[in-house]
């Protein structure tokens, strides 16, 4: 699963699909983005309805579990997936991703007074901002972003701005193995790993030498090779790897 402002085509664009091609891989267009839906209003971004999107996507490909990948908002929403259907994870892997988000992450991402520009100047106005601010976002990042329907992206960033998070008990009463991996240099996703490494009973903690939160997924040997040695993977608790 993408996240905020992207599509599934990112994986196909950073060559993930191509890389994983011995594996059964699907991918997703978050609601509001790619060519999914894009309903009105925040009430029908919330985190619980976009794991229940998810898990109907699931079903629609006749699959009871996977090993679910989510980038960033779609690690965010692979929480409450493995909240609400923990059934239809075999394992989870969170990239850049928390089970709380805290307002002003998005700010501290992208750059501040960001919602200024996507309300008066909308996404071409945004994309020419962030890659200002940020000149290693990769063309593919580019290209999602400028896709976007404004209207949307500020409606998903009202509900994160306001989302309460999975209660902690809820990931310490969670059995499903879980790989949970950033950048040294995102503080944003260290944060977030940090909180959750310490709550889930069976997580593997890595962070990434010299990576960031935007660009994480332009380490894609690293990631593709993490992913898909997890099943052989023992849980070694929350000790971080580089």
């Amino acid at each position: 699963m993408h996240g905020l402002g992207l599509s599934s085509s990112i994986w196909q664009g950073l060559g993930y699909v191509r890389a994983l091609n011995d594996h059964r891989v699907i991918t997703v267009d978050l609601r509001g983005h790619g060519r999914s839906g894009k309903p009105d209003g925040p009430h029908r971004y919330d985190m619980a309805q976009l794991a229940d999107d998810v898990a109907a996507v699931l079903d629609e490909v006749g699959l009871e579990a996977v090993t679910y990948v989510g980038y960033s908002l779609g690690a965010r929403i692979g929480f409450s997936l493995l909240d609400r259907h923990p059934n239809r994870m075999h394992a989870f892997v969170s990239l850049a991703g928390a089970h709380r988000l805290r307002a002003g992450d998005a700010e501290e991402i992208f750059y501040p007074g960001y919602r200024d520009t996507i309300e008066h100047e909308g996404m071409a106005g945004f994309t020419a901002r962030w890659r200002a601010a940020r000149p290693d976002i990769d063309a593919p990042t580019t290209l999602a972003l400028s896709h976007n329907d404004p209207a949307v992206l500020l409606a998903l960033l009202d509900v994160i701005d306001t989302d309460p998070g999975i209660p902690d008990q809820r990931l310490i009463d969670t059995a499903s193995p879980a790989l949970l991996v950033t950048g040294d240099e995102d503080r944003v996703g260290v944060r977030g790993a940090l909180a959750a490494a310490r709550l889930l009973p069976n997580a593997t903690l890595v962070q990434l030498s010299g990576a960031g939160h935007t660009d994480i997924l332009s380490r894609r040997d690293d990631l593709v090779s993490l992913i898909t040695d997890l099943r052989r993977h023992e849980p070694t608790g929350a000790s971080p790897r580089r």
